[in-house]
């Protein structure tokens, strides 16, 4: 049996052994994008909390289920004209690259970085404030009851400053 499921599993990463590469790529720009969130809540003074943690986690894992399941229908379809696992691999990583230099954006306030997001978002950033833009876009958390998008509640700390809560 252990013999069994040695050849098993040696066989399942050879199957997904093409996608080596692009997996690798995904997690450096995920761990990216978690890298310059953490800061950008530290500037913004905002707690670090699991759920936040355990959204990247989720995403991560969406992600790399999503190329995953993309390249083992090609291969079940026999389709070689279009290559669906990079597409996808590509749109990931153009979103995370987005995420990344809005965190930027937010951790240094540079005119470059928010050049960069007003010419990608296009006429969607037509506001004068993108940096508040980005920020309530992060801080929309959608209600698991509603599905609707609510605002972080804010909670007084001890110190008099008030900070939106990551915590429910």
């Amino acid at each position: 049996m252990r013999e069994f499921l040695l050849k098993l599993g040696l066989a399942i990463v050879a199957y997904f052994s093409p996608l080596y590469e692009m997996y690798v790529v995904l997690m450096f720009f995920v761990a990216a994008d978690l890298i310059t969130g953490i800061i950008a809540s530290e500037r913004r003074g905002i707690p670090r909390s699991s759920r936040r943690l355990r959204k990247s986690i989720t995403k991560l894992v969406a992600y790399l289920l999503a190329m995953t399941l993309s390249f083992s229908a090609e291969h079940a379809f026999k389709v070689e004209w279009f290559v669906a696992h990079r597409a996808i691999g590509a749109l990931i990583c153009a979103v995370e690259m987005l995420s990344i230099l809005e965190n930027m954006a937010v951790i240094t306030g540079h005119p470059v970085f928010l050049k960069i997001i007003k010419w990608i978002r296009g006429k969607a950033s037509d506001k004068n404030n993108v940096i508040y833009e980005i920020i309530s876009e992060k801080n929309a958390v959608v209600d698991p009851a509603s599905g609707a998008p609510d605002r972080m509640r804010r909670r007084s700390y001890n110190d008099g400053v008030d900070r939106p809560t990551a915590d429910r």
